[in-house]
């Protein structure tokens, strides 16, 4: 499954920062970009089966 690290920045835009096949990999990106002072609705994982849904 694809799944996508995003976060809001400063300026209220939402950045994809990264895309991975990799779960584990998107569980700690998403604790460092809270460790680098993202607080947690600010950065979350998407994955690409939600995104469709949502459409």
């Amino acid at each position: 499954m694809r799944y996508t690290v995003r976060y809001i920045n400063a300026a209220n835009e939402i950045i994809n920062y990264l895309h991975t096949d990799d779960f584990s990999e998107a569980v700690n990106t998403e604790f460092e970009l809270r460790d680098k002072g993202y607080d947690h609705q600010s950065v979350w994982i998407a994955d690409a089966i939600n995104e469709i849904l949502v459409g």
